[in-house]
């Protein structure tokens, strides 16, 4: 009899080690189910945090936008309306003038700071513009403030002139020579 229950004994403890393995192999299969789980959320949570960042961004954007519209006057859309009619503005003088002035009412409203577009807006002028070619070229009056609109407006003035003119213009700025 303690023959036989040793051998009873004997194969429960099996039956037991062989049910510990196997749980212990499933425990295993669910943690790398679990944890690939939990990458795949982990990066999925990732993409919707960057989507929710370019959406704040989007946001950011759209609000400096208003807070520029709302500093314009009345004026400002007058002289775009009027000037986005000329399809080739290569002649007149005072078209050119009309042109640049409502660039530059874009131009101040985007800035945001009255003194830096005065400082380097001031003493501009648009020499020529080229519907054939889209260029416009627009004159200082020194080789710095020459380096400082391109490296820093280009852009901007691009935008307002291509608004104003209803047309993709690529900028070029010269400096005045003096004799």
């Amino acid at each position: 009899m303690d023959n036989c229950f040793n051998n009873l004994t004997d194969e429960i403890r099996i039956i037991l080690t062989r049910f510990e393995e196997r749980a212990v192999e499933q425990l295993h299969a669910v943690e790398k189910s679990i944890n690939t789980v939990s990458y795949d959320v982990s990066r999925r949570l990732q993409i919707v945090n960057e989507h929710l960042d370019d959406v704040r961004r989007a946001i950011s954007s759209l609000h400096d936008v208003t807070q520029s519209a709302n500093k314009l006057s009345p004026d400002t859309f007058e002289y775009v309306e009027e000037s986005a009619e000329f399809e080739d503005t290569e002649g007149s003088k005072e078209d050119l003038e009309r042109i640049w002035r409502s660039a530059l009412m874009f131009i101040r409203a985007h800035i945001g700071s009255e003194a830096a577009f005065k400082t380097w807006f001031r003493e501009t002028r648009i020499e020529q513009l080229n519907a054939e070619n889209r260029t416009v070229t627009i004159k200082t009056k020194t080789p710095f403030v020459r380096q400082w609109l391109e490296g820093h407006y280009s852009a901007l003035v691009e935008q307002a002139l291509s608004i104003v003119t209803n047309q993709e213009l690529q900028v070029r700025f010269v400096t005045e020579h003096k004799p």
